[in-house]
């Protein structure tokens, strides 16, 4: 019952208005009657209209007249496409008691009164009789599924049949219980009195309401199986007609009133009224009327009731659709036929917007109808905003701009004559005019001119009725108006539909009477008929079927648009601006402007508008009833709902419950709303399950919807709020801003980030406007340094990237540079002008405002903007809270203030007053502790007396520092708020007693550098804070640094030991030489030194220190030769004379050595083949695991696969099991060892990357057992680490030299080939360990999680150098000896 539409009217987009008896006319000249036709194809002028059928998918009217003929009518083609003369297959003295269209079939199923069962096939164009009831047949319908016939007979009996004709169940009309039918009592059947059938929308129950033996009429509910559900319970006199709402909710009947009135009653399916949901028909009723049909329509939102009428002028016919909601029924729309005599009507089972309609003297309507909101347009200031929802002969009126009143409640009403059909808005002034279902107008005007942001008071009265002139036919019914526009002052537009003729544009121009309520004067009517294209171009119809769908005027350009069915958009020219030439410049004309045909396919859109983008550029905005939004050809939403023009944005609602919102301040680019930006979407904004636009206020923010349980509701979309507030400030009309950004919740920062440098500019214009103190420490205390235009609000201030808005720069801050966003820091997006604080710079400039004003009055803003700089300056305002404590209170009025009262109220904040205040920004505890940083105790127990701390707590403390000497209270004080540094300066300062004390407090807190600061004058001092910061730094194992320290003061012991043990030989030596110390004591200092650089692999260094200080040659040499520095160790053989050295330790070390190297070359050049075979295996079966792993899941599961950013790699079962790390940077073979261990500190080659400290960070340790799911990633990983480094081969190239130094050629060819042959091996490997051929990699790499730590790494395949370029070979290691031993003597 809640559908949400009781804000929403119904209007008449087409209406088919056809004679019969012409289009047969028409027929009949282009199918000339063939011989054997037993009559012509004319109707007869006897002849009426009876029954209709209607054919959903083919918009065919099947049409049976009196005379027995079947009339095929084509709505879609506008013509008669077959006759059919039924009467050889009906006794002449039967009639068609009811007939439907089957789909199935394809075929028009009819019964007669006689009992005759007949199906008419539509393409055969033949009738078959398919049964025969011999009690005849009262009533006949089909379920909505097609799949089952209800009959009823004469003897008042049930019959079900299938679609094959197959009786299913026959029972007793009035239950199952009743006995046999006497002729007698079935002779009481009325044959005006027939019983009607109505079928649920599901089709599992029907209804029959049926004359009673007694007279009465009572309904029953049955099942398919017809078997009796419920009886209604009695009512007075019940009408014959019967309707089941096709959601099923409800029963519609009427009921015959004792004064000829009729009310329309529900029933529930248990038979129970539901009187909540009975109505009097209430307009277009005569003296005495009669419901002659009845139905509801698919989507069960409108219910079609017939009504003749008896008036004293004669019997009419009327069509009344009504709506509810909210238990309200409302009068939709009222279609008067005057003398025409009502047939039938059929609502169209597909689209539930088509009605048809029949009247027996040969009249066809097809009424093409739409749900649509009435609210005023335009953007002229005086515009209202006004919702106008026609109910009847009424129109509620709600000024969205002021109220927001749901119906059937509204600001105010205004009555009509006759019942509406159609609303407008004149420009500018607002007025109403209605169209009357008579074919008047109403107009309606205000007593007193609207004006903006005035309210209205008063509701619109009647100033005049204007009656069209009547056409030159004598039958008024044949034409029909509908949809207005009022264009200008004395300006009114309105469609025109003639019977079997084409739509025309009627342009109205009248004269209003002097006096209120009279009639208007028609100066002239102006008749445009529509023009069309003609032929059928792409299934555009015919020039001669196109109809009017929708007009529409532009208040802004002061434009007229008309849609016509085809899609096409024409602009309506008035007299005199017609630019064709040889057009009578008396005759208003039509120009095609657009044609809505997305892909090429011509499509009607009947909600539509114009708009401009960029103020320039002209666009039509089309909603076809498929939910989708086209802005001129281009798709802007599949799922839209309704849509609405602001003046800067176009709104629109979807189906999946958001609102979206496309700016008209840039030029329109298809696919603009997807740009996804870095920042919030303002243009996007979630909306409640079923939400609709009802209208929007131009020149505000505000947008009313429509919920489906029947209330409204306003929201302010953030973006129109925006546009409302940057406007506000680009006129300086800050308290304006500030007021609605408060309401609206939009972030301060925007005053000042929507232009800084004019903002800066303006500040004592801003600080006059907002006279509320308030409001001011509002502002500042929201600064923060983040530019809200290029973060919160990127999609007001932003398009594409590019600021909309020149960001210029303060006066102030020119010298220093221009204003930038800090793009470094993408999480704080701080903004500063050059160097510049945002949130200082704001303070300060704010600050010399409040001062140069008036510095009492504006005492707390000032204390605000000293709490909210950074860091805070808490000190500089406990300091102004002091001085004002320190003052006679003075009173100071308020220059603002216009009222005495006003001016008691603006006396100077006291100093409690803004303490209090303080407080209330800043915690109490931190503000205590920079009042006890100010060392004013009496400052301090005023903080104290403030906060929640108990007396005991601090009076003690502030006791006892009243009796300390003025630098160790500070001292004091400074401790007790961890200021160490301060404390120590202050402690200085209290005497050279304290100066153990200050030792102390250097060693606690490490304040080493500030001691050096304060006693850098007094040398002595100096000289014992230094010593004391050497032995700090000797405890932190920096022992080098201590040691120049201690060399400065001349602790020469200190600073020996402190070199001896950081292995610094040099400075060692040097001081020991300073120290005095003989050559023995040094001879011995030299061996431990020596051993020490021997542990940490230093032999070089070793040998020099044996040498030179321990003056033992010898020994040196064993240490070079040890750590294979076997060209140093020759040189040292030679220099000294000890050639014996060279046979005892030189050679037997170089082919030691050799060996070595020659069997590790052989055993990892084994291994490295093994893993280089293993890996295709391994990687074949990963690839194969992968692609049965795809083919499970199916194609979407691995388009998702491919998409995720969360998979796990433990999903992927036998691929991965942890997140392994990856790197193209491996350890090499010759990576240098720095252990303790003499022999092995240069076997370099094995050394893991995490060791060496120069990896990519920590890495995962991956277990490579076979079969395994890491298998290949260790596998790439073991063979990574066994690739020479330029390190390993220099060292092969040393060792190569010295063996072909002393003669072994062949021991230097075998370790070159060796080597040649693993460098060979690797470089033609180093391709299939590349990143992009490992599979695993590819897999991570899918990995969302890991594009971070991918890029941190090298990039795919990135590997040391080819190992064959490095210049490494000895060109003298060949197989024949270059150098031969010198032949002996």
């Amino acid at each position: 019952l809640r559908e949400g539409r009781d804000m929403r009217n119904v209007v008449v987009l087409q209406e088919l208005r056809v004679q019969l008896r012409r289009a047969l006319t028409a027929y009949t000249g282009d199918h000339e009657k063939k011989d054997g036709d037993p009559q012509s194809n004319e109707l007869g002028d006897e002849d009426e209209l009876d029954q209709l059928a209607v054919d959903p998918f083919l918009s065919i009217l099947y049409i049976l007249t009196r005379s027995k003929r079947l009339i095929a009518y084509d709505t879609a083609g506008d013509e008669v496409t077959f006759t059919a003369d039924l009467s050889n297959d009906m006794p002449g003295d039967t009639y068609v008691i009811a007939c439907q269209f089957v789909p199935d079939l394809n075929a028009i199923c009819y019964a007669t009164a006689a009992g005759d069962l007949v199906i008419f096939d539509t393409e055969k164009r033949q009738a078959e009789g398919v049964g025969f009831v011999d009690s005849e047949i009262r009533a006949m319908s089909w379920s909505p599924d097609n799949e089952l016939l209800v009959l009823i007979t004469g003897n008042r009996t049930l019959v079900s049949m299938t679609q094959q004709w197959d009786l299913i169940n026959e029972v007793p009309l009035n239950g199952a219980d009743e006995t046999e039918v006497t002729p007698e009592q079935q002779e009481i059947w009325n044959p005006k009195q027939v019983p009607t059938i109505s079928w649920r929308g599901d089709g599992q129950y029907f209804v029959v309401n049926s004359e009673e033996p007694d007279g009465s009429r009572r309904m029953r509910v049955w099942d398919r199986g017809l078997v009796l559900d419920s009886v209604s319970t009695p009512v007075g006199v019940m009408g014959a007609t019967v309707s089941w709402r096709t959601s099923g909710s409800s029963i519609a009947c009427s009921e015959i009133k004792p004064s000829k009135k009729h009310d329309i009653i529900f029933f529930e399916r248990n038979g129970l009224r539901l009187e909540r949901m009975d109505f009097t028909l209430r307009e277009g009723v005569g003296v005495e009327t009669r419901v002659v049909a009845m139905q509801w329509n698919s989507a069960s939102d409108l219910l079609a009731i017939a009504l003749c009428e008896k008036t004293e002028k004669g019997e009419t016919t009327v069509l009344q659709l009504w709506h509810m909601n909210n238990y309200h029924w409302y009068l939709k729309q009222e279609f008067r036929y005057g003398t025409w005599s009502f047939a039938a009507l059929l609502w169209d089972t597909e689209h539930p917007m088509l009605l048809n309609v029949i009247c027996r003297d040969g009249h066809v309507l097809r009424y093409h109808l739409c749900w649509d909101t009435l609210v005023a347009d335009g953007t002229h200031l005086n515009n209202p905003s006004t919702a106008a929802v026609i109910d009847g002969a009424s129109v509620l009126l709600t000024n969205f701009k002021y109220a927001v009143v749901p119906p059937p409640m509204s600001n105010f009403k205004i009555d009509s004559p006759a019942p509406v059909s159609a609303v407008a808005f004149a420009p500018v002034t607002y007025d109403i005019a209605t169209l009357l279902s008579n074919g008047t107008i109403a107009l309606f005007t205000y007593n007193v001119p609207l004006q903006p942001d005035v309210r209205i008071s008063a509701a619109p009265v009647l100033r005049a009725i204007l009656a069209l002139p009547p056409l030159e036919s004598s039958d008024a019914e044949e034409r029909k108006v509908r949809q207005l526009l009022w264009v200008s002052e004395k300006k009114l537009i309105v469609i025109e539909s003639l019977t079997s003729a084409r739509d025309s544009l009627l342009e109205i121009n009248f004269v209003l009477p002097v006096q209120s309520g009279g009639e208007a004067k028609v100066e002239n009517v102006r008749r445009t008929a529509l023009k069309g294209r003609g032929g059928k171009r792409g299934g555009t119809p015919a020039a001669e079927n196109v109809r009017a769908l929708r007009i529409t005027h532009n208040k802004d350009t002061d434009r007229v648009y008309i849609q016509l069915s085809d899609g096409s958009v024409w602009a309506y020219q008035p007299p005199g601006t017609s630019a064709e030439k040889g057009e009578d410049a008396e005759q208003a004309n039509l120009e095609e402007r657009f044609r809505f045909a997305p892909g090429g396919f011509t499509t009607s859109c009947p909600w539509f508008a114009s708009l401009t983008f960029a103020g320039q550029d002209e666009a039509f905005v089309g909603l076809t009833e498929r939910s989708k939004l086209y802005v001129n050809n281009s798709l802007l939403s599949a799922e839209c709902n309704s849509f609405a023009i602001h003046s800067r944005y176009l709104l629109f609602a979807t189906l999946t419950h958001t609102l979206r919102l496309l700016s008209l301040s840039h030029p329109y680019e298809e696919g603009s709303l997807n740009v996804q930006t870095a920042g919030y979407d303002d243009t996007k904004r979630d909306l409640e399950r079923g939400s609709r636009i009802v209208g929007v206020v131009p020149n505000n923010a505000r947008v009313v919807l429509q919920m489906p349980r029947g209330n409204l509701e306003t929201i302010n979309p953030r973006l129109l709020s925006l546009a409302l507030i940057r406007n506000l400030l680009d006129k300086h009309e800050f308290d304006a801003a500030l007021v609605m950004m408060r309401q609206q919740r939009v972030d301060l920062n925007l005053i000042y980030d929507n232009n800084p440098a004019d903002f800066l500019k303006h500040a004592e214009l801003f600080v006059k406007q907002v006279a509320r103190v308030s409001y001011l420490n509002l502002f500042i205390s929201s600064l923060r340094n983040e530019d809200v235009s290029k973060t919160l609000f990127v999609s007001e201030y932003h398009r594409g990237g590019i600021i909309t808005m020149p960001t210029p720069t303060s006066a102030a801050a020119d010298e220093k540079g221009k204003e930038k966003v800090d793009s470094s820091n993408g999480d704080k997006n701080k903004t500063a002008i050059g160097d510049v604080n945002k949130v200082n710079l704001i303070c300060d400039t704010l600050r010399a405002v409040f001062q140069n004003l008036d510095a009492q009055r504006y005492l707390l803003p000032i204390i605000t903007t000293h709490v909210k700089k950074e860091p805070p300056e808490l000190e500089e305002a406990l300091q102004l809270i002091r001085g004002l404590r320190d003052k006679q209170p003075v009173e100071v009025l308020d220059p603002f203030a216009a009222t005495s009262e006003e001016q008691n109220k603006s006396k100077a904040t006291t100093a409690a007053e803004a303490l209090d205040y303080a407080i209330f920004l800043v915690d109490v505890n931190a503000l205590y502790s920079v009042a006890l940083g100010t060392y004013d105790l009496d400052l301090v127990l005023m903080v104290a007396q403030k906060s929640q701390k108990d007396p005991k707590e601090y009076l003690p403390f502030l006791k006892s520092l009243r009796g300390q000497e003025p630098y160790f209270q500070r001292y004091t004080i400074d401790m007790f708020l961890r200021r160490y540094p301060s404390a120590l300066r202050n402690l200085a300062l209290a005497g050279d007693q304290h100066f153990p004390l200050c030792l102390s407090l250097m060693q606690r807190q490490s304040l080493y550098q500030q001691a050096w600061q304060i006693f850098k004058d007094d040398k002595e001092k100096l000289k014992q804070v230094i010593e004391v910061h050497a032995d700090y730094l000797v405890s932190s194992d920096q022992t080098e640094a201590a040691g120049y320290l201690y060399k400065q003061i001349g602790a020469h012991e200190k600073g020996i030991a402190a070199f001896r043990t950081s292995c610094n030989w040099q400075m060692l030596f040097a001081v020991c030489k300073e120290a005095g110390w003989d050559s023995s004591k040094i001879q011995t200092m030299a061996y431990d030194v020596a051993e020490s650089l021997q542990g940490f692999a230093r032999h070089a260094e070793a040998g020099t220190v044996l040498e030179r200080y321990a003056e033992d040659p010898e020994q040196s040499i064993v240490v070079l030769i040890e750590g294979f520095c076997f060209t140093e160790a020759l040189r040292l053989c030679h220099y000294h004379s000890r050639t014996d050295l060279i046979e005892t330790h030189l050679k037997p070390a170089l082919l030691e050595q050799q060996e070595r190297w020659l069997s590790k070359i052989e055993k990892r050049q084994r291994r490295f083949l093994r893993h280089k075979e293993r890996l295709p295996e391994v990687r074949d079966a990963m690839i194969k695991t992968q692609m049965e792993l795809e083919k499970e899941r199916g194609d979407a599961e691995a388009d998702r696969l491919d998409a995720m950013s969360d998979i796990s790699e433990a999903s992927l079962v036998s691929i991965s099991s942890e997140r392994p790390s990856v790197s193209s940077s491996v350890t090499s073979l010759g990576t240098r060892n720095t252990g303790t261990s003499k022999k092995s500190a240069r076997g370099g080659g094995a050394g893991a990357a995490g060791s060496s400290g120069r990896g990519y960070g920590r890495r995962t340790r991956v277990r490579g057992k076979e079969g395994s799911a890491n298998e290949e990633q260790w596998l790439v990983q073991s063979m990574r680490k066994l690739i020479p480094t330029p390190a390993f081969l220099g060292d092969m190239r040393q060792l190569q030299v010295m063996l072909v130094a002393f003669g072994y050629n062949a021991e230097s060819e075998a370790l070159q080939n060796a080597v040649s042959g693993l460098v060979g091996v690797v470089d033609a490997a180093l391709s299939t360990i590349a990143d992009e051929s490992c599979v695993y990699f590819q897999l991570q790499r899918q990995n969302a999680f890991l594009e971070h730590e991918a890029k941190s790494q090298q990039q795919p395949g990135q590997f040391p150098a080819n190992s064959s370029k490095n210049s490494w070979n000895l060109v003298l290691a060949t197989t024949a000896p270059l150098v031969t031993a010198p032949t002996p003597l």
